[in-house]
């Protein structure tokens, strides 16, 4: 299996935690037997226990290669976008180096999947199976859909023309509203998880349609002046032989705070002592591996200092759920407290500077 994991971008949905310094995607928050993983570790060490054999390249920016080579070993294929031009352009990138780098045929099958999904090992034996059905040529698109378990907002949605595992597509929608969703449901409809395949002749052709270029060198000097373009819009949309495999596994995208917190089997990273003593108050102390910190007490309402200077983080919270960015790099702790009256978010201190 031929796959290419998508990793340029820097999870904004995610700030503070993930940022174009340190990507969600490499921060080590999923505990394993002998510590902690990153997702692309995790996605990684996944693939290769399904297929031993895949053939993995990532698409990536630059500011994230020393990352991937810390992480992973040596035989992970990267391919370099020289900047950001979404997802069209970087996909067309990474095929002509399939083709040119790697030595992929041209009728071989491809697989695109985003870097950062939560699944089990299922979700990569469908992936496999999705090469395989992308190499049968039934269809020059191959993408899979995700099983709904609610009628999420946050993601498109697929509409099929059958009810069938594998299906041609009816329609595509956009991110609707909750109401909206229920319909698309009701019509059979599956997520949009951005997983897709295709033979690697179809997607090198289509960039040799739309962009003028040569080879993969070529396209790489000329990738700056390439226009800013979704794979969505620039193909999808415009291909009438495009087919979708139902899947009903495990699907989280790791995009979101409430989806990260509940893959975390810890409320926290790292050494942390936890203080909710004080009434409407909520204080948490977050220090690094090997130092041993000391939670101050509350005093009337108000929080005592603590010793190290303000820390680059902020916390990102979504509803009643309050979610940290544990940053060990700038200082060895940060102390936050949260205020409430009632249920109502009043104030929030990081180490003793307000910032709500």
């Amino acid at each position: 299996m031929n796959i290419i994991l998508l990793s340029g971008g820097s999870g904004k949905r995610l700030w503070p935690l993930s940022n174009d310094i340190r990507s969600k995607q490499f921060i080590k928050i999923f505990k394993t037997a002998d510590g902690y993983e990153s997702m692309v570790q995790r996605v990684y060490r996944q693939i290769k226990e399904v297929d031993a054999d895949a053939s993995v390249t990532i698409a990536t920016s630059k500011t994230q290669v020393s990352s991937i080579h810390n992480q992973l070993d040596n035989s992970v294929g990267v391919c370099v976008e020289p900047c950001r031009r979404d997802t069209f352009p970087a996909i067309a990138l990474a095929t002509a180096y399939l083709h040119d780098v790697k030595g992929v045929g041209l009728d071989e099958a491809v697989v695109v999947c985003p870097v950062d999904p939560y699944v089990n090992n299922d979700y990569f034996a469908a992936l496999r199976t999705l090469s395989e059905l992308a190499g049968q040529g039934n269809a020059n698109l191959s993408l899979m859909g995700i099983e709904p378990t609610y009628p999420s907002e946050k993601y498109g949605y697929i509409i099929p023309q059958s009810a069938d595992a594998v299906s041609p597509v009816k329609t595509f929608k956009e991110k609707p509203d909750a109401a909206t969703a229920e319909k698309y449901i009701a019509q059979g409809a599956l997520w949009n998880g951005g997983v897709f395949a295709y033979k690697l002749r179809y997607v090198l052709d289509k960039a040799h349609e739309l962009i003028d270029f040569t080879d993969y060198k070529d396209l790489f000097n000329k990738y700056e002046t390439l226009k800013k373009i979704s794979f969505d819009y620039a193909v999808v949309e415009n291909e009438s032989q495009i087919q979708v495999m139902r899947f009903a596994g495990q699907w989280k995208d790791m995009g979101t705070w409430n989806t990260l917190t509940e893959a975390m089997e810890e409320p926290s990273i790292g050494k942390a002592i936890l203080n909710d003593t004080c009434e409407g108050e909520y204080m948490y102390l977050f220090t690094a591996d090997g130092f041993e910190g000391k939670m101050t007490q509350c005093d009337e309402g108000d929080l005592q200092w603590v010793e190290r200077e303000f820390l680059n983080a902020l916390p990102k919270w979504e509803g009643d759920q309050i979610f940290l960015d544990l940053l060990w790099q700038n200082a060895p702790f940060f102390l936050l407290t949260l205020r409430y009256h009632g249920d109502t978010l009043v104030e929030a201190i990081l180490n003793g500077e307000k910032i709500r």
